[in-house]
């Protein structure tokens, strides 16, 4: 049986989200995982990839509850936060002062007007946007809210592809996102046994 997260539908996907949530609470973007330890594993991997950067605007796209705000909200003058579940992006927004959440929908529609963001952070979220149309309908979206030169930070599944996950290669988001520059950290574990993730820093044209 094909997967939620394999269609196109957007009543389908948002319902697997929204039971999801129900039934998993603050943990429904990690299921069964270690949540917060699998948190600080990525921050170890990510704090050296942004080095000493800053930036004016920031997204937190498909922030869930806001377990990255408190880091990102350092990196940013101002954070978005935004989620396919408005009760997750308002209580992401109350992990920081300089947070606010932001409507999202499908079909990829934020509330945000075009070239506002001087930054976005995307963890474990494309990697679970599975249908080739929908995927490439959000990096569109995404698109059109980022101003020349942003900065995009991604930390998305590489390897692994079945249900509700597909790995993509460095490439296909240097394409989808249309990276003038990019620098990645290929293959990585972040999770003991668990699937490879590229991390990936990239400039847009």
């Amino acid at each position: 049986m094909q997967h939620a997260c394999s269609t196109d539908h957007p009543e389908t996907i948002l319902k697997f989200w929204r039971d999801n949530a129900r039934r998993c609470g603050d943990g429904y973007v990690a299921f069964r995982l270690d949540y917060e330890g699998q948190r600080e594993r990525v921050l170890k991997l990510v704090r050296p990839v942004v080095e000493d950067r800053h930036y004016g605007v920031g997204l937190d796209f498909g922030c869930g509850p806001g377990r990255f705000v408190p880091f990102l909200s350092e990196l940013c003058d101002s954070l978005y936060v935004a989620d396919l579940m408005p009760e997750m992006a308002e209580k992401a927004a109350r992990q920081a002062d300089n947070a606010t959440a932001v409507g999202y929908s499908i079909p990829p529609k934020l509330e945000l007007p075009d070239d506002s963001l001087d930054f976005l952070w995307t963890c474990f979220v494309l990697q679970h946007i599975v249908h080739p149309k929908v995927f490439k309908a959000t990096c569109v979206e995404l698109r059109r809210v980022l101003k020349p030169g942003a900065e995009v930070l991604l930390v998305e599944s590489y390897g692994h592809t079945g249900g509700m996950t597909i790995g993509r290669p460095v490439a296909e988001y240097e394409r989808a996102l249309e990276f003038e520059t990019l620098r990645a950290l290929e293959q990585v574990q972040i999770d003991p046994r668990g699937q490879a993730h590229n991390i990936i820093l990239g400039k847009v044209r």
